[in-house]
């Protein structure tokens, strides 16, 4: 997955949100910012643990998917292509539940369908 794709929905995802609940879920919004960064860094294994403590954080569907695609994302940078389709596929359940972003959902189908997922 190209970082461009990476960081565009990590945009869309922050600007849905521009006045919206993860302005009051600072927790949340601090451990994804600091997860982008270690994640560009190719930190991986620090980026997935702060994914993790945000997915702890998260309360709306739309925060849960989010995690759930960028853990996925790690995970495929790690070539562990069976831990990745479980998030993706993970994070499309959640909005199939709850509703949430729909930028968020074409990014998870994407990722599923780009890597024959």
């Amino acid at each position: 997955m190209k970082i461009h794709s990476f960081l565009l929905a990590g945009s869309l995802f922050l600007a849905s949100f521009s006045t919206g609940q993860a302005q009051n879920n600072s927790e949340y919004m601090e451990d994804i910012q600091e997860a982008d960064q270690q994640f560009l860094l190719e930190n991986f294994s620090r980026a997935e643990s702060l994914y993790n403590d945000a997915k702890s954080h998260a309360s709306s569907a739309s925060e849960k998917s989010y995690v759930h695609y960028k853990l996925g994302t790690v995970y495929l940078r790690l070539n562990d292509k069976v831990r990745a389709r479980q998030e993706w596929r993970s994070g499309l359940e959640v909005l199939e539940q709850d509703g949430g972003n729909a930028a968020i959902q074409l990014h998870l189908k994407q990722a599923l369908r780009n890597n024959g997922l």
